[in-house]
């Protein structure tokens, strides 16, 4: 994929004001409710927590912002899961490949509680991306490669 998601140092105004567009977009609404003066209770609290995850994600793992993966995990986060992206990428200016997208979000769909991390794997190695899911007493661990094919662990 082409799409450029990291904020853009020197590749033009017009990408950059696109990446701080879709930064406000996330934040804006949930910061004028502040402003506004509504009360901070526990539903304003987790929409500011989110915000500010989704935020965070977009400047650590710009790469990682498939629309797929992005919607899993805001669901998932919205469920009081805590979802941890990590990593790095040789090209962190291109969107993981949707196979790839798409295989991560399929085993964490089914979480309702615990822990999930996700973690961009260096460039050079067979593995692109691992994923780690507690809940309860269980613990899944996955790897795949750029191209969304399972990747053994070794």
């Amino acid at each position: 994929m082409s799409d450029t998601v990291a904020a853009p140092a020197e590749t033009g105004n017009s990408k950059w004001l696109d990446w701080i567009e879709k930064v406000g977009n996330k934040v804006v609404p949930v910061l004028e409710r502040v402003a506004d003066g509504e009360p901070i209770d526990e539903e304003l609290r987790i929409e500011l927590t989110h915000a500010e995850a989704a935020v965070r994600d977009r400047i650590r793992v710009p790469h990682l912002q498939h629309p797929l993966l992005v919607a899993e995990i805001s669901r998932l986060r919205r469920l009081g899961v805590a979802v941890v992206l990590l990593g790095e990428s040789s090209a962190p200016d291109q969107l993981i490949d949707e196979r790839l997208a798409e295989a991560c979000r399929a085993l964490i769909a089914p979480v309702t509680s615990g822990r999930v991390t996700i973690r961009a794997l260096p460039a050079n190695r067979a593995a692109a991306l691992s994923l780690v899911v507690h809940s309860g007493e269980a613990a899944i661990r996955a790897q795949w490669s750029a191209d969304g094919e399972p990747v053994t662990a070794g």
